[in-house]
C-alpha cells in the first residue's frame, strides 16, 4: 500500500495528503484492498494511515514527534511512549479519539524537571509524569 500512495496519486497529495475521509476513497481507487489492509475498510497501521491523510509532510512530522518523545522523556514514561509506538504498527490510532488524547497527553505535554536548584537530575515519578505536570 505505502508504494502505490507514493506512485498512484498526484504530486500534490502525494506531498500533503488527500485529507480527512481520503481512506474510504482510496480503497474505491483500489490504493488500499482488502488483501493488504482488512475487510473492514481500516487502515491497520498509523504510520500508513498517517501517509495517506497527511502525506509525506504528515509522515515527517509524526517521525519528528515520535523522535522527540523518545528523546524527551522521562524514564518513568518511556515504556508507554515505546508502548504507543509500537500499537502504532498494529491499529489507527488517529482514528479513535481516546487514543488520540492518550498521544498527546504522552508526547505532547513535555516532561517536567526535577525542581530548580535540586542535585538530583531523574525527579520523582510524580513531578515528571504527565498526571504530575497535570496536577500542579
Amino acid at each position: 500500500a505505502v508504494q502505490r500512495l507514493l506512485t498512484e496519486r498526484n504530486t500534490f497529495e502525494t506531498l500533503f495528503g488527500g485529507g480527512g475521509g481520503s481512506v474510504v476513497r482510496y480503497f474505491d481507487m483500489g490504493i488500499f484492498t482488502a488483501e493488504s489492509e482488512n475487510a473492514y475498510g481500516a487502515v491497520d497501521n498509523t504510520f500508513v494511515h498517517t501517509l495517506a491523510v497527511g502525506g509525506l509532510l504528515g509522515i515527517c512530522a509524526l517521525t519528528v514527534l515520535c523522535l522527540g518523545a523518545l528523546f524527551q522523556r522521562h524514564r518513568s514514561v518511556l515504556g508507554i511512549v515505546i508502548v504507543n509506538l509500537v500499537m502504532f504498527l498494529s491499529f489507527d490510532v488517529f482514528e479513535w479519539w481516546l487514543a488520540s488524547v492518550l498521544i498527546a497527553v504522552y508526547f505532547v505535554i513535555p516532561a517536567r524537571s526535577s525542581e530548580a536548584g535540586s542535585s538530583d537530575t531523574e525527579g520523582s515519578v510524580e513531578e515528571s509524569s504527565p498526571a504530575g505536570v497535570l496536577s500542579r
